[in-house]
């Protein structure tokens, strides 16, 4: 199953316990999809999806903050400054 992370698509495997692999069961989608939406909040709320339009970013070599890629991209022009890490907002 592909699931959206907010940034781009992943897939969803799912094992049975014995770890064999079985043929999917379309009658069991609406089991499956309600499992992976549980899956997808869980990891958005452990920021594992990064929005890069509004992630705080501070550049590694002046300190300056930016929000999202578009503003590291223009830092990045005006300084030829290129490392860059996350701040948690």
């Amino acid at each position: 199953m592909m699931r959206f992370s907010g940034i781009h698509y992943d897939v969803v495997v799912a094992r049975s316990l014995s770890g064999l692999i079985t043929a999917f069961d379309p009658r069991s989608y609406n089991t499956c999809y309600a499992v992976s939406e549980k899956l997808v909040h869980w990891l958005r709320e452990q920021r594992y999806a990064v929005d890069t339009h509004s992630f705080m970013l501070q550049c590694n070599e002046c300190g300056t903050m930016v929000e999202g890629e578009h503003q590291a991209l223009e830092h990045t022009k005006r300084t030829l400054h290129a490392s860059y890490g996350e701040k948690a907002t």
